[in-house]
């Protein structure tokens, strides 16, 4: 597999930055409703890139007038069914530590930042850094 196969034209607007919320309506026996939201990692847009074609799919219906309400998109609990028999799904658990740091220097007040590249020696607390 070669770093080339994942290169395709995503608009920033597309990025997202944070989870994906929404907004439900509780009403009540007695009449009342309130309105809270919903977090929900199951719910966030999927974004589907066709490989053979090049051609990316992000909402149920292609037949879109205007803007987009949040029914149109496509979720990510849909992910099945973009999977044939015999495809493989590979989960990516790996965790993200904050790598950059910074500070200042004591005699000159001027500002660092270190970016931690790799750990050499865990008991010596000993880091490759750039």
């Amino acid at each position: 597999m070669k770093l080339s196969q994942f290169k395709f034209n995503l608009p920033n607007e597309q990025v997202a930055l944070y989870p994906h919320s929404s907004e439900r309506v509780l009403n009540r026996a007695d009449g009342t409703s309130q309105v809270f939201k919903v977090t929900r990692r199951d719910e966030a847009r999927l974004m589907v890139v066709h490989k053979k074609s090049g051609t990316i799919d992000m909402y149920n219906n292609k037949k879109i007038k205007g803007e987009p309400t949040e029914e149109d998109y496509i979720r990510f609990k849909d992910v099945v069914n973009y999977f044939d028999e015999g495809d493989t799904f590979i989960f990516n658990d790996t965790k993200v530590f904050p790598a950059r740091l910074y500070g200042t220097k004591e005699k000159t007040d001027a500002k660092i930042e270190v970016f931690l590249l790799r750990e050499l020696n865990q008991e010596m607390r000993l880091w490759d850094v750039w």
